[in-house]
């Protein structure tokens, strides 16, 4: 259905990641790229185009992730309940196989990222093959291997192609988890990252492994700039005081035709810009907080709560909130906090 409705659209909206991987997964298919992008004869718009080159070099390179991993394979089986989509299939040998993967998972990203010299926590770069022999990869794909059998006798509906679409991850993270431990990727920077779980939160931290290009532009040429196809980028946000050649450098654009527009913002008449003085330092604890919270209320008083507070500690951000929830609530005034389950999207609506 969803397939169907992308086919006959005028218009296709995709993130930046998402867009990447479709492209580059095209050009590595069989039939090869296509006379367009993604359909034949379309076009690109790509909003936000300061961000390409960030997003491309994740997109285009390699991440393996023990939490999303361990997500996939007990969709399928949860070794505590027992619940998932084998068990609806009452396929014994493919839950057999999945629940054995489960048990080495930890194990297997723990000896690479040891093997790498990674501490307790935080990123370690990787300048030459670990000599890691892991059978995780080999386990990952004997697992697929099951549930493209089980999708072929499950016939056609919405069953074959959930059992398709988690023997397609499975392949892709065995063959990203190869890619890893062999190094075979010209022009990458390897690295493995551990991240501890946070306080009070349920989640049990994180390892992974990463691969990125180092330089995307030749890539995104092959990939974006082709001959006889089409694409335009905007941002508010690309030139950098030397107009626009270097970005066009750095994301493969030499070729590209530029255009400057000037904004039709009034910075002068539209907008103010306050700076505190005497604000003491965060190291002053009680201190800070206090003059913190009197200049919130200052400023939101002035905009009759029409006011974004932007926190870069989430900690502190929490604190602000516990502090000032009396004085909004006596002002008449809503106050949102993205803590708590409350995320960004829901916030917004």
């Amino acid at each position: 259905m969803a397939r169907t409705r992308v086919l006959d659209a005028n218009v296709v909206i995709l993130n930046h990641a998402l867009l990447f991987g479709l492209l580059a997964g095209a050009e590595e298919s069989e039939e090869g790229p296509s006379e367009g992008y993604l359909f034949p004869n379309d076009f690109l718009v790509l909003d936000e185009a300061h961000e390409v080159e960030d997003v491309a070099a994740k997109a285009l390179g390699l991440e393996v992730r023990l939490g999303s991993l361990r997500f996939l394979l007990q969709r399928l089986i949860h070794p505590r309940t027992k619940k998932g989509v084998l068990t609806r299939i009452g396929d014994g040998n493919a839950v057999k196989s999945t629940l054995g993967v489960l048990a080495i998972l930890e194990g297997a990203f723990e000896e690479i990222l040891e093997s790498a010299g990674l501490g307790a926590s935080g990123q370690k770069r990787v300048r030459q093959p670990l000599g890691v022999k892991s059978e995780l990869g080999s386990r990952l794909m004997d697992v697929r291997a099951q549930l493209l059998k089980l999708a072929e006798d499950a016939g056609d509906g919405e069953e074959r192609n959930e059992l398709k679409d988690h023997a397609r991850r499975l392949e892709a993270s065995a063959f990203g988890l190869g890619e890893f431990l062999k190094m075979s990727r010209e022009g990458h920077a390897y690295w493995v990252e551990r991240r501890l779980p946070e306080e009070g939160r349920a989640h049990r931290g994180e390892m992974s492994l990463h691969a990125s290009p180092v330089e995307v532009a030749e890539r995104l040429e092959e990939l974006v700039f082709r001959p006889d196809c089409t694409t335009i980028m905007t941002s508010a946000t690309l030139d950098v005081g030397r107009g626009l050649e270097f970005f066009a450098k750095r994301v493969g654009a030499q070729e590209a035709e530029t255009l400057l527009v000037e904004s039709p913002f009034d910075y002068e008449s539209q907008m103010r810009v306050y700076l505190p003085k005497g604000m003491p330092e965060p190291s002053e604890g009680q201190r800070f907080q206090e003059a913190l919270e009197g200049w919130i209320q200052r400023f939101v008083g002035m905009t009759k709560g029409k006011a974004f507070v932007l926190f870069t500690s989430r900690a502190m951000l929490r604190k602000t909130a516990e502090g000032m929830a009396e004085w909004f609530e006596e002002q008449g005034l809503r106050l949102l906090v993205q803590d708590k389950g409350n995320s960004r999207t829901r916030l917004l609506k």
